[in-house]
């Protein structure tokens, strides 16, 4: 069985006083997938890489309208097509095409929600 080439990345869970996560929607060839703000660690695209390890970091603020300091041409180049604030229920709930990333976000949100960090890291699904 050959090596997989794994990306390094890190990613924020930001939540605001409100507990709605911010996520980015990617529009990845015939999908969409809605995911926490973060990237990878090395410059460059995915390409080459076989998947990703991604870090999650909790960030907790207050609800801002998403405006970094990247364009539109910039942030599509990354395919980032917009930002929303979701609620956990939206998330849980959710009978749409689109995908969240990680896919079983629901779950280990709603855990951090009603009981906080934990002592040692989740390991989360894809």
């Amino acid at each position: 069985m050959p090596l997989l080439r794994l990306r390094h990345s890190v990613r924020a869970i930001v939540l605001d006083d409100q507990d709605r996560i911010l996520l980015c929607r990617f529009a990845l060839q015939s999908r969409v997938v809605w995911a926490t703000p973060g990237g990878g660690i090395e410059p460059g695209y995915m390409s080459g890489y076989d998947g990703a390890i991604q870090d999650y970091f909790l960030v907790r603020t207050a609800a801002f309208q998403p405006n970094g300091a990247l364009s539109r041409d910039q942030l599509a180049a990354e395919n980032i097509t917009d930002f929303r604030w979701w609620q956990l229920a939206e998330i849980a709930n959710y009978q749409g095409p689109d995908l969240f990333g990680p896919r079983d976000l629901a779950g280990p949100l709603a855990t951090l929600i009603k009981d906080g960090v934990p002592d040692q890291p989740l390991k989360l699904g894809l």
